[in-house]
């Protein structure tokens, strides 16, 4: 089974950029042969190393990535009452803990504890 994240990679089109980007890294490889070659042929040692210099060059553009930006990640505390089971969602503080006495309860008066506290991914416009 195919799982979301795996779907998208499958799904995802190569840009016009990488296109480019991945042509010319093969032209340098292809010239920092040639050059190596060259220098080993005719045995001019600078030609030797301006070869080997262009290959590590384009092995490096071969293997940059860009790296994927962080996910936006909102942490939340829900909140129950003791009394009437009133329930109410909030922000994550520093210090906060499940079964903290974080309060009164807005209806009864009763004590509003920490029930539940977890992370949820925000969604982000894909440009």
């Amino acid at each position: 089974m195919i799982e979301e994240e795996d779907e998208d990679f499958l799904n995802k089109k190569k840009s016009k950029k990488s296109i480019i980007k991945s042509i010319l890294t093969f032209i340098l490889v292809i010239i920092g042969v040639i050059i190596l070659a060259l220098g080993n042929v005719l045995g001019v040692t600078y030609l030797f190393w301006i070869g080997v210099s262009i290959m590590c060059i384009a092995s490096f553009f071969l293997n940059v990535k860009k790296r994927p930006k962080e996910p936006l990640i909102q942490t939340l505390c829900v909140l129950r009452c003791d009394l009437c089971d009133y329930t109410k969602v909030q922000d994550y503080k520093e210090g906060d803990f499940v079964f903290k006495v974080a309060g009164k309860c807005s209806k009864c008066d009763g004590s509003m504890k920490i029930n539940d506290i977890y992370s949820v991914k925000l969604k982000t416009e894909k440009s």
